[in-house]
């Protein structure tokens, strides 16, 4: 016990409760040496210290209401500054570690700190918990990064979304928008310093590495609701405000009380086995085929919204709700954009608490989150036309529904890397199309 007290910055001190109880023996203790008791009572001075600035500054509402009556919330920060300041150790190179949580980064949990979350939804409210969410960084910051994304928003709509729609094209966007993520990153990391800014990029990586659930379970939601494929960029550029509004529903607390309803992964785990396996059963493109208007999604809406669905697309306009019949009705498209909603709801759930207890910082958990959301868009149009372009990479959506289905199953029994299940799937998809380029030979295109 007295080595672990002494083993200064070093130590991480995540069981606050058990370095207090040390703490309080290694004090009472009749035969200790006293260096080591002299260790002790500074450690807890500068505990005392600590906490005071805390309630002098405001800090001290974002830890659990019980931090007052316990000090060892705050005796690792104060045991590694007093230590810092005595033995003058090197801080620490943060940017050493991004790699390393990237590629180690565990898909399924089990998430530690979302019950801690929870309580502090339930003694701030959703509201009180936005509120310290805007506080995590100065409003003319907000104000200037919000400023960023919107100039990026007019300059998709008015000029990258008028380009030919082509595989070259959607490649070129898919650079594009990584370079200016990354430029998103630096601008951060000259604002706010080096530490925020590799816990920027750190957040931009794992939104990626998580993005390719999202990217087949979108394409098949579009496969099976036929939409057609000019409508299926306004559906994903509407859906990026949703996912960035639902993603402001998981930081202020959302994301804690859904981890408590664990049937969440199950019930997508089974759902992507069943859509995977049906995939994978069917020996040719005309079978299975059926009319969207009787797929289940669409039956269940129209049990809710009874006339009001509009069971067609509007191509001409591209409009979500249209007048059909003097009732104001949604059409397939606002299907598709609720499913999209939904299902990347419940998948962005995993990457947005691992980010919660990686990060801690609101600002740069949100403006990573958004960066990232411009190129999971573009990635979608790569895969798609990937998908589409080679015949036989049909059935390696089947074989990615399968292996992600079983992911989710066993996700919170078995550690799986998130790095590593993306570069299986991408090897699933890889191999797909390999084997359909050397079927169709030599002449075959893929840069059109």
């Amino acid at each position: 016990d007295l080595e672990l007290l002494g083993a200064g910055p070093s130590f991480e001190f995540e069981a606050f409760d058990e370095v207090e109880q040390v703490a309080r023996e290694v004090s009472a203790a009749e035969a200790v040496a006293p260096k080591h008791r002299s260790l002790v009572t500074d450690a807890m001075e500068a505990a005392s210290t600590l906490a005071a600035e805390h309630h002098s500054h405001g800090i001290w509402d974002s830890f659990p209401p019980s931090a007052d009556e316990n000090p060892a919330m705050v005796l690792g920060t104060a045991w590694r500054s007093s230590w810092a300041s005595k033995r003058q150790f090197p801080q620490p190179d943060y940017s050493m570690d991004v790699l390393t949580v990237v590629l180690t980064a565990r898909k399924g949990g089990p998430h530690r700190q979302a019950s801690q979350n929870a309580l502090l939804v339930g003694e701030y409210g959703f509201w009180g918990r936005l509120t310290q969410a805007y506080s995590s960084s100065p409003p003319a910051t907000w104000y200037f990064i919000t400023a960023v994304f919107g100039l990026l928003i007019g300059m998709d709509v008015i000029v990258l979304q008028q380009l030919p729609e082509t595989t070259r094209t959607n490649l070129v966007l898919l650079i594009f928008w990584i370079l200016l993520g990354l430029a998103v990153g630096g601008e951060v990391w000259l604002r706010n310093g080096p530490q925020d800014g590799v816990l920027w990029l750190q957040g931009f990586l794992l939104e990626l590495v998580f993005s390719l659930d999202r990217v087949f379970v979108v394409l098949l939601i579009f496969l099976n609701l036929e939409t057609p494929r000019r409508l299926m960029s306004k559906a994903l550029f509407v859906s990026m405000f949703g996912s960035l509004a639902v993603r402001w529903l998981f930081i202020s607390g959302l994301a804690p009380l859904l981890e408590w309803l664990r049937i969440i992964p199950y019930a997508l785990g089974i759902w992507m086995l069943c859509c995977g396996t049906r995939l994978i059963a069917l020996h040719d493109d005309t079978e299975g085929v059926s009319d969207v208007t009787q797929s289940s999604v669409v039956c269940v809406l129209r049990s809710i919204f009874g006339g009001r669905l509009g069971e067609f697309y509007d191509e001409e306009s591209e409009c979500v709700f249209v007048q059909a019949k003097q009732k104001c009705c949604v059409t397939l498209l606002g299907v598709a954009l609720l499913s999209i909603l939904f299902m990347d709801g419940l998948i962005s759930l995993d990457v947005a608490l691992l980010k919660q207890e990686q990060i801690q910082n609101a600002f740069l958990d949100i403006t990573s989150a958004a960066s990232a959301f411009f190129v999971i868009r573009a990635l979608f149009f790569v895969v798609r036309d990937v998908v589409n372009i080679f015949g036989l990479a049909k059935y390696s959506l089947g074989a990615v529904l399968f292996f992600l289905g079983s992911q989710m199953l066993l996700g919170h029994m078995v550690y799986i890397s998130a790095a590593v299940s993306a570069s299986v799937v991408l090897l699933i998809v890889a191999i797909s199309a390999s084997v359909s380029w050397f079927h169709a030979g030599p002449n075959f295109k893929f840069l059109v």
